[in-house]
């Protein structure tokens, strides 16, 4: 199967090197990956590299499956521990402790870490993204998941909006009363007119 084409600058490296890394990752969070996790996370940190850092995190394509996404190249190395989590080694250290990397999958982690792995993959597969890139084809397409991470920041960005701040037009000098009350700590009932 042909690697994906990328215009800018080269994936940060082999797929292989980054499940390394996020096997890491999840280790100093004191967390384990499981093969099928592992393999959700890689897909949903190749479309998050695309989102936000226009580059591809690595170069070899996404399978759409069944089971999930699948990077053929990782599903060699991991794919004997199925269900069990996969031990963490020494070798797995990254070689280059890069900022984006570390970063990107730690971030992506993060959004995942509260599913379990089943939970995770239902929520995958139920997931418009996924759903379009098992219509397309063998492969899944980092574009589409790209596009979930635009929507997914967009919403948040939309709920954390700071609230307009109005402004009194009132002069305080002019209702002596009310600057009297703002001044006095009382009981909270006494500044409600009606009770």
């Amino acid at each position: 199967m042909a690697s994906i084409p990328f215009d800018r600058e080269p994936p940060f490296g082999p797929a292989e090197q980054l499940a390394n890394h996020l096997i890491h990752v999840a280790a100093e969070r004191d967390m384990t990956l499981t093969h099928r996790r592992l393999q959700n996370l890689l897909y949903y940190a190749q479309g998050y590299s695309l989102a936000f850092l226009q580059n591809l995190l690595f170069p070899e394509p996404i399978e759409a499956r069944e089971e999930g996404p699948v990077v053929r190249e990782v599903e060699a190395r991991f794919a004997a521990h199925r269900k069990r989590p996969i031990p963490y080694t020494s070798d797995m250290q990254p070689k280059r402790r890069a900022y984006h990397p570390g970063a990107l999958l730690g971030t992506v982690l993060q959004e995942f870490e509260e599913l379990d792995d089943d939970q995770f993959t239902e929520t995958l597969r139920a997931q418009a993204h996924w759903q379009a890139s098992c219509r397309t084809g063998a492969a899944a397409d980092p574009r589409l998941v790209a596009s979930w991470w635009c929507d997914r920041l967009d919403e948040i960005i939309e709920r954390h909006k700071p609230l307009t701040v109005t402004k009194s037009k009132i002069d305080l000098k002019d209702h002596p009363e009310i600057e009297r009350r703002m001044r006095e700590r009382g009981d909270p009932a006494d500044l409600i007119p009606w009770r």
